[in-house]
């Protein structure tokens, strides 16, 4: 877990300072949006992917003799970890707040919805309120203040700004954002990925309000005339943020020529490609590790003298216990398999899973015994030899 948090951390990271230095001052908001989106979730689910490239190698014939020697089961049991649990019980209680908070303001909004005069408004829903609030949206619905509204006083361009959140649906944008933010609380960076998102949606709406008057100064003045003491909820699209003035000001009168377009786009696919590399799993395995003297050696099935471990067997299975780590699940029960070479040198190779019980329990006897220190090698007719062990481990959860 820690290891996906770093590298999903890490690419957030990348993606934002990416936003900042090449996109953030430039007007393709469409782009951006499908940038911040699709960095939120390509950083999520990278970690996740792994990949493995098999090396094959020409191998010379080798001896058929392959009767594994079966080493008695090792026993692993899960320790009540005490410390684990109190923070995995810390993490429930914060994300359940932010989750009931996230659920308390979709409630609110719902709850305002139910009291107010609902009329048809092309493709929206006019929500009539009579609170003095700023027209916002939420959904496939604006709400505005209702006195306002029967006045005639909102203009034209103040509607057609919000039913571009309708149409372009920006609130699932924001309502994605915050239920990354209630499972990952503890990361900072969601909130610069939110404002970022939240302000990109303005400059998105501007455009089209600018588009179909072509005239910024008069919507700007208009803007300016927006001022509004009363805050609307979180979740919604609105223009009540004198912070966002400026930057939203002077996107309306940028023009971004469509071959610095070109050229900052092209520069996304190496740096998605690289943060792809660095945020999977690869891993290169071969097929057959061991060098040609060694595949030409039999594997023998008895010897006049075994291998053994630095300090006995039971030393070994302490090793093993030791550095053996349980995954995460609960109640896991079963049996894993593993079969590895002893070498005439003492080191362990071709350590395979003969069988496992899924969640990573074989990969990580694999993992163990490659931290093996060399054992003493086993011997027939004087001779060091290889031998073939299988090691059954029983896993045994709390």
């Amino acid at each position: 877990m820690i290891v996906y948090l770093i590298k999903s951390t890490l690419c957030l990271s990348a993606f934002l300072l990416v936003y900042y230095f090449l996109f953030e001052r430039e007007n393709m908001p469409v782009f951006k949006r499908f940038y911040l989106l699709g960095s939120l979730i390509f950083s999520y689910l990278i970690p996740f992917v792994a990949f493995e490239f098999q090396a094959k190698n020409t191998v010379v014939a080798v001896s058929q003799n392959l009767q594994t020697i079966i080493l008695p089961a090792i026993e692993i049991n899960a320790e009540k970890n005490y410390s684990n649990t109190i923070l995995l019980s810390i993490y429930g209680i914060v994300t359940f707040i932010f989750f009931s908070r996230f659920i308390w303001n979709l409630l609110n909004i719902q709850k305002v919805k139910r009291n107010a005069e609902i009329t048809n408004f092309q493709s929206a829903k006019l929500a009539l309120v009579d609170a003095p609030i700023l027209p916002h949206t939420f959904g496939s619905t604006i709400f505005v203040n209702k006195q306002s509204y029967l006045n005639r006083s909102i203009e034209a361009e103040i509607f057609t700004h919000e039913l571009t959140h309708v149409r372009e649906k920006h609130t699932l944008d924001i309502i994605f954002v915050e239920l990354l933010k209630t499972a990952f609380w503890f990361n900072p960076l969601l909130i610069l990925y939110k404002r970022a998102i939240q302000l990109n949606h303005e400059f998105l709406a501007d455009q089209k309000v600018v588009s179909s008057s072509e005239n910024a100064a008069l919507y700007q003045k208009l803007l300016l005339r927006q001022g509004n003491p009363h805050t609307t909820f979180y979740l919604t699209s609105n223009l009540n943020s004198f912070l966002k003035t400026k930057k939203r000001f002077i996107m309306m009168t940028k023009t971004t020529s469509t071959r610095t377009q070109l050229l900052k786009k092209t520069i996304v696919a190496p740096i998605f490609l690289g943060l792809f590399i660095l945020g999977s799993s690869i891993t290169f395995a071969q097929e057959t590790p061991l060098k040609e003297e060694r595949t030409e050696a039999p594997i023998y099935q008895a010897v006049d003298k075994k291998p053994d471990f630095p300090g006995g067997i039971q030393a070994f299975y302490n090793f093993v216990g030791l550095n053996y780590k349980m995954p995460d699940v609960k109640d896991l029960k079963g049996k894993v398999y593993i079969s590895f070479v002893i070498e005439p040198d003492g080191t362990l190779t071709n350590i395979k899973i003969a069988r496992d019980i899924g969640y990573g329990t074989g990969e990580e006897a694999i993992r163990v015994l490659k931290l093996s220190p060399k054992w003493v090698p086993g011997e027939q007719d004087g001779k060091k030899v290889r031998v073939l062990y299988s090691l059954p481990i029983n896993i045994h959860g709390n």
